[in-house]
């Protein structure tokens, strides 16, 4: 069964067709990557499938589900990390666990640690100085 099924998937910014008439087929276990210079709709093809854009045109499935009614559990099973993503350089990696896992509810504060040792960063120390 493909996780991800995505068939004749257009998306229009006005006149600008940055994905048109896309289909692909993501069996589960697999690892795709996406390539393709700026501008080629690789953001826009994983905004899609994460459910935070409609397509114009086409069907877009993930995990079973219509893109755009994946449910909060079916969330919990992605993940989607923004370019440009801004983060208070102010605040220390300690604070940041704290306030973060409250959001997640499988979050694993034993293998923060485990990975916070495995990168040698400090929990101590401000996010602005990594």
């Amino acid at each position: 069964m493909a996780e991800i099924e995505v068939a004749g998937l257009t998306h229009r910014y006005r006149r600008v067709a940055a994905l048109d008439n896309v289909s692909l087929s993501v069996p589960a276990g697999a690892l795709y990557a996406l390539l393709g210079p700026n501008g080629a709709g690789k953001t826009t093809l994983l905004q899609i499938l994460a459910g935070l854009l409609r397509p114009t045109y086409g069907s877009v499935r993930v995990l079973g589900r219509e893109a755009g009614r994946l449910t909060a559990a079916d969330r919990y099973e992605l993940g989607y990390v923004a370019e440009g993503q801004q983060l208070p350089l102010w605040m220390t990696l300690e604070r940041m666990e704290a306030w973060l896992a409250p959001l997640y509810p499988g979050w694993d504060a034993t293998l923060a640690g485990h990975l916070r040792e495995r990168f040698r960063l400090p929990a101590g120390r401000r996010l602005g100085t990594y």
